[in-house]
């Protein structure tokens, strides 16, 4: 196909859009006018997020849902995803180990773990070979669970799966909340659908939630974090402790 524009499924999402939304004329890539077209459609939205959508009752609420998610695709995973980082029918994303403060490697291009699920369906062994994938299932759950001596947690994750785990305790309706709420609230998520689930796991898991709100707080009021073996974040800047007073300021 032609890498520029649109792909065909989206142009095809949209102008299902404007039809139902009876907005010919309407951009689809913009939240604010797509929210005055839904006002004007007699739909009471205050944004066009998702976990606000899905719970509208409304012809164009599916295909809107849609347009978003393969819009999300193609700016990560699209044309110019595809002409930086594959060659010769190869995936070539640059790795960088100890990228980030907390020890965790880092990727230029995306890990290979990272590709969409959308999309892995493109990924092929050359003939003769096998894809094994080794992967550690919810590690960095489990490794808070641990730290945390959050008992329920543990439990959570006996399985092969904490994720399922979650949704078995009664945490949560679905697999792929657990896993929204899960990674939400380990690295910070206070609004969305991480937000809206965060109560859920305060009240399964009060230890661990408990574990990560006391090491953010530190953070915050300019204290070092560290880890068991040692690894400690780095002290805040003289730009961090200015923007910090003038916030208090205000």
């Amino acid at each position: 196909p032609a890498r520029c524009g649109a792909p065909p499924a989206l142009l095809r999402l949209a102008a299902r859009i404007r039809e139902i939304l009876a907005a010919p004329d309407l951009n689809v890539d913009s939240p604010p006018d797509v929210l005055r077209a839904l006002r004007r459609a007699g739909i009471d939205a205050t944004s066009t997020r998702q976990w606000e959508l899905q719970g509208i009752d409304h012809p164009v609420i599916a295909p809107l849902l849609e347009h978003k998610k393969l819009s999300r695709l193609l700016t990560a995973n699209g044309w110019t995803w595809m002409e930086t980082w594959i060659r010769d029918g190869r995936f070539h994303p640059e790795y960088v180990p100890g990228g980030v403060v907390t020890g965790r490697w880092a990727a230029s291009g995306g890990g290979a773990l990272q590709l969409p699920r959308q999309i892995r369906s493109a990924v092929r062994a050359d003939p003769g070979w096998r894809l094994v994938v080794a992967d550690a299932a919810q590690l960095e759950p489990r490794v808070l669970a641990a730290l945390a001596e959050d008992r329920a947690m543990a439990d959570a994750g006996r399985g092969t799966d904490l994720y399922q785990g979650l949704v078995d305790a009664g945490v949560v309706a679905t697999r792929a909340h657990a896993k929204v709420a899960m990674l939400g609230a380990m690295y910070g998520a206070t609004s969305g659908e991480s937000g809206r689930l965060m109560p859920r796991l305060v009240r399964a898991y009060p230890r661990a939630t408990g574990y990560v709100e006391r090491a953010a707080r530190a953070g915050e009021s300019g204290g070092i974090v560290s880890t068991r073996l040692g690894r400690s974040s780095p002290p805040p800047g003289d730009a961090w402790v200015d923007v910090q007073q003038i916030g208090r300021a205000g």
